[in-house]
């Protein structure tokens, strides 16, 4: 499965498939360009090579500017996704490292289990 792909889909989960407010599951139709420069609520949703600071990590770990809902200082927005449980830290990560590498077009790695 490539990245990007998996990117959506733990996007997908985040919601339980369902059509959210607000901004709506904007991330279905996207292609990768299109993702890529993306802005909601005026924010751009990532910022490749920097994963950490990008908008869509921020929003899903409760980070300034997000993170209202949470007492977060200085947040304006709430976490992502409001009104559903937080993003387990090993699918945010894997968003993060995926941004950070420059939001590739690649496949997902293998891990193999070794006994």
């Amino acid at each position: 499965m490539k990245r990007f792909d998996r990117v959506k889909q733990i996007l997908d989960a985040a919601v339980q498939g369902q059509t959210i407010h607000a901004h709506g599951p904007f991330w279905r139709p996207l292609d990768l360009a299109a993702f890529k420069i993306k802005k909601v609520f005026g924010k751009s949703l990532v910022t490749p090579g920097d994963g950490a600071h990008s908008s869509l990590v921020l929003a899903l770990r409760g980070q300034s500017p997000f993170g209202a809902d949470l007492g977060v200082p200085n947040a304006e927005l709430p976490r992502m996704p409001v009104g559903f449980p937080a993003v387990i830290d090993s699918d945010i990560g894997f968003i993060e490292k995926w941004i950070a590498d420059g939001c590739p077009d690649d496949e997902e790695p293998h891990t193999s289990c070794q006994s």
